[in-house]
């Protein structure tokens, strides 16, 4: 069902990373006969009946395409990636980061230890890079992180991630690189800010010519390239970007109901037997890489009634946003999902690029 066109446009949402789905073949006819609603005949028809619609009948008719009746379930493999909590937790979140990005700076430092803490014992956070193009350090300094992670192991790894967030203002190749000049003592339980990497080093144990060497030779690379990769292929598209026990935390959701949501599906999972240590695998691999999971009836009707205030709301207003007209003109009774979001699309399309 092609909506995200159609809640992109409802909810007139900002987005950096908005990709336009591509039909399938099967989706051919759909398409066809959506646009057909757009010959000169049909727009008539249309156009007259605008103002015998009203915007309750046009909820009434297709709500189904604004709201969508299953969640999508990553399955997004652990691996030999950093993490930090309880190995067995019955929740993990993966997290996909660019250590130059700002809001990943805020959630690393503030919003995670207090998850931690909150939900002490029951998360699991796993970390893959993400390095944006535009941030011209990223990709050094998570290299950097994972190199002190291939010399010591995942406790240093996390030091150092901590490091780095703390002093990200400062990056440049040099600081990265552990030459810049600073104090000769590192002390983390006082102070995680720093003007050189090398006493950070020193203190986790580094091998810090063999550090350099590795950096120099992007020796940590192929791991983020692959990362990367992977992250595309599930639709990242910013950072951090997360993931909990395979839901994509979308920008209008909320992180608390999110973890409770899955902290009682694993309950229910574990109450058949399944052991701790097997119910991430067994709540995200289902044998392809996207599972489209059936929304529960009541979150389901809990949702609808959501989106149907604000609907009404906004498609009641007298100078209401242009898309509303245009579901207006496209709404008929018998149309398709498909047809219908073909025909507002097109319409807009239309309208935009006069």
């Amino acid at each position: 069902m092609r909506f995200k066109y159609l809640i992109f446009l409802f909810f007139i949402l900002s987005s950096c990373n908005s990709q336009k789905t591509i039909p399938d073949k099967e989706d051919k006819e759909d398409k066809d006969l959506g646009k057909n609603l757009l010959n000169k005949e049909n727009k008539k028809q249309v156009e007259n009946k605008k103002d015998k619609t009203t915007c309750k009948q046009l909820f009434k008719r297709h709500h189904d395409c604004f709201i969508k009746t299953t969640t999508d379930i990553y399955n997004v493999k652990v691996g030999n990636s950093p993490w930090k909590g309880n190995k067995n937790a019955p929740v993990t979140i993966v997290e996909f980061t660019d250590y130059q990005c700002p809001a990943c700076r805020y959630w690393s430092l503030n919003i995670l230890p207090k998850l931690l803490k909150k939900y002490k014992g029951k998360i699991k956070l796993v970390l893959k890079n993400f390095p944006l193009n535009y941030h011209v350090f990223a990709n050094l300094a998570a290299q950097a992180a994972l190199e002190v992670n291939r010399q010591k192991g995942n406790d240093a790894y996390w030091t150092m991630h901590d490091v780095l967030f703390h002093n990200q203002e400062q990056f440049s190749e040099d600081f990265l690189m552990a030459k810049t000049k600073g104090k000769n003592k590192f002390d983390p339980n006082k102070s995680l800010e720093v003007k050189s990497l090398k006493p950070v080093l020193k203190k986790l144990g580094i091998n810090i010519k063999k550090y350099r060497k590795n950096l120099e030779a992007n020796k940590n690379y192929p791991i983020i390239e692959k990362e990367v990769k992977f992250g595309n292929q599930i639709k990242v598209n910013a950072t951090p970007t997360l993931f909990i026990n395979g839901k994509k935390l979308e920008r209008n959701q909320n992180i608390v109901q999110l973890i409770a949501m899955s902290l009682t599906e694993s309950k229910k999972l574990a109450s058949k037997g399944i052991k701790p240590e097997n119910i991430y695998e067994k709540l995200v691999d289902h044998g392809k890489l996207v599972y489209e999971k059936p929304l529960d009836k009541r979150i389901l009707n809990k949702e609808i009634k959501k989106i149907k205030e604000v609907f009404i709301k906004k498609c009641s207003l007298q100078q209401k946003p242009l898309v509303f007209d245009i579901m207006l003109q496209c709404s008929k009774k018998d149309i398709t999902c498909d047809q219908f979001t073909n025909c507002v699309e097109t319409i807009m399309k239309e309208k935009t690029a006069k």
